[in-house]
């Protein structure tokens, strides 16, 4: 097994273009005031994405 599922990256494949073109208007929208709310240091987990963002 690769490790990576065909269909996933698919999606990802599709979607990601209308995701990126949705810019400020899109689903990152509320993003700003989320990360304002945030002390310094805070970490996020975004389970979609597997990533680690940290707030400095």
């Amino acid at each position: 097994m690769s490790g990576y599922d065909a269909r996933t990256l698919a999606f990802y494949a599709a979607e990601a273009p209308v995701y990126t073109a949705s810019g400020k208007l899109g689903v990152s929208r509320h993003l700003d005031r989320f990360l304002d709310r945030l002390p310094a240091g805070a970490d996020i987990l975004e389970l979609g994405c597997g990533g680690v963002t940290r707030r400095t």
